[in-house]
């Protein structure tokens, strides 16, 4: 089977074009995690400087990220609230409601302390595992500047 020859640019520039035009949509389409959809998978919990070189947690940026946009209620209220979030970014979203707004904090909370959780918490350079609801209670009382 022989292609016949394009007879002109034109033509040859348009399927050029569309098939780069599909191919960044392809890659966009691939590309669509956010910071919020990023912290609803983390695996480790932890605030402020941990670690043996004390750094700030890959984690922490991704949470700073989502508190910062524009829509941070809503995107840690759909953490809270959606089954596939790990129960570490339950305790971020946690946090994030606590911070953003009182009352939907405490109109989630109830959610998430039915919930027999554990979360894996980063402090300093110890990781243990800690019950949802101890985290929950914490946060609560203290806020999450208190890790």
């Amino acid at each position: 089977m022989q292609i016949p020859p394009i007879s002109s640019r034109k033509t040859l520039r348009a399927i050029v074009g569309a098939f780069l035009l599909f191919s960044r949509l392809n890659c966009l389409a691939n590309n669509l995690n956010t910071p919020a959809d990023e912290l609803a998978r983390v695996n480790t919990f932890a605030l402020g400087y941990v670690g043996f070189v004390s750094h700030i947690s890959a984690e922490e940026y991704l949470y700073r990220s989502v508190q910062t946009s524009a829509n941070a209620a809503a995107a840690f209220t759909a953490i809270v609230r959606s089954p596939s979030a790990t129960p570490e970014g339950k305790a971020y979203a946690a946090c994030g409601l606590w911070h953003s707004s009182r009352f939907l904090f405490t109109q989630e909370m109830p959610h998430l302390r039915k919930r027999n959780a554990e979360v894996s918490v980063l402090r300093a350079d110890i990781l243990r595992k800690e019950k949802l609801t101890d985290l929950i209670d914490r946060i609560e009382k203290h806020g999450c500047s208190d890790f």
